[in-house]
């Protein structure tokens, strides 16, 4: 069973250390979220984009509205080493269960 959005959100708030601030989150996008990266030094929260994109959609935007809204409003916030990532699934991958098959 894929752990619901509220979930998601407690597991990434447990993975900041005691020394963070914690990590980012975009906000309304909990349902999208794939894990998180460590890199060197840094954490940063990654997201599923297509998901992502799905989310938006189901909000009302079209197709073009919500990669034109993601593009302008998500993917253009750059607020530090935590902001968020978004990941492109390589062709032939999928996530399922919260594993990469």
């Amino acid at each position: 069973m894929t752990p619901k959005p509220h979930a998601l959100r407690a597991w990434v708030d447990e993975q900041a250390d005691a020394d963070d601030e914690g990590l980012l989150l975009a906000d309304g996008l909990d349902d999208a979220i794939l894990g998180v990266c460590h890199r060197y030094t840094e954490r940063f929260v990654v997201y599923d984009l297509s998901k992502v994109l799905r989310l938006l959609e189901a909000q009302g935007m079209s197709p073009e509205e919500a990669e034109e809204f993601f593009s302008f409003n998500t993917l253009g916030a750059w607020v530090g080493d935590m902001t968020p990532g978004f990941i492109v699934l390589a062709p032939g991958r999928s996530v399922w269960r919260g594993r990469s098959d």
